[in-house]
């Protein structure tokens, strides 16, 4: 299986790494979050740099825009998925969910409601795993994360993805609010999101995780 995700064919890479991901998940007795932000994260990459080479010099050398959006959407499923227990047990988890992090940062350079809905389910999946003794591990990378997050939890584009993205964001912002940083990832902007959400469901999450900051 990960031989196949390594092929770099584009319209083989949407459907090796959708695999990759349900391969990851399932193989519980294995940490492979390492070996898959490796794979996908180059490809990623690539992607966004032919979107700003296209846009720098107008030559047109990038996949389409649905082919695009549906390899880093997988390839951010695929690395929140590759989490597992052995994961968490890992000595290096710090740098994993750094590595993790940068690859959702990455992805979302290029805005797009697909890639913003599964780095929210993917947000999810990961920090709700966090436990007190990853927070410790966490510390020397806390700078790191608290940017990271408030990147990928506010972008301008955002009140335009309709209630079911937003309502994902919102739990995801609750799960935030529990960490340590959680005031510093949130504060400023938590108050302002809550006057201005006209949907009832998401505010009300919202007012959730502003209840919960610590």
């Amino acid at each position: 299986m990960l031989r196949e995700a390594k092929r770099q064919n584009k319209t083989y890479q949407r459907h090796a790494f959708e695999i990759l991901g349900q391969y990851s998940k399932a193989r519980t007795d294995l940490d492979l979050a390492s070996t898959v932000l490796d794979i996908v994260f180059p490809v990623v990459e690539d992607l966004v740099a032919s979107e700003d080479k296209m846009d720098v010099d107008g030559k047109d050398d990038k996949v389409g825009t649905t082919l695009r959006d549906d390899i880093i959407s997988f390839s951010i499923a695929a690395s929140g998925q590759s989490f597992t227990i052995l994961t968490w047990q890992n000595e290096d988890i710090a740098s994993i969910i750094e590595g993790f992090l940068n690859l959702l940062v990455k992805g979302n350079c290029i805005q797009s409601r697909q890639t913003a809905l599964a780095t929210m389910t993917a947000l999810g999946t990961v920090f709700n795993a966090v436990n007190d003794g990853i927070v410790m591990k966490l510390q020397k990378k806390q700078v790191k994360v608290t940017t990271s997050l408030q990147e990928l939890l506010f972008q301008s584009l955002y009140p335009s993805y309709g209630v079911d993205f937003k309502l994902q964001r919102a739990k995801v912002m609750y799960v935030v609010a529990g960490l340590p940083n959680g005031r510093e990832v949130l504060q400023e902007r938590l108050a302002a999101e809550i006057s201005s959400e006209p949907s009832d469901v998401v505010r009300e999450e919202l007012k959730q995780a502003r209840s919960r900051l610590i």
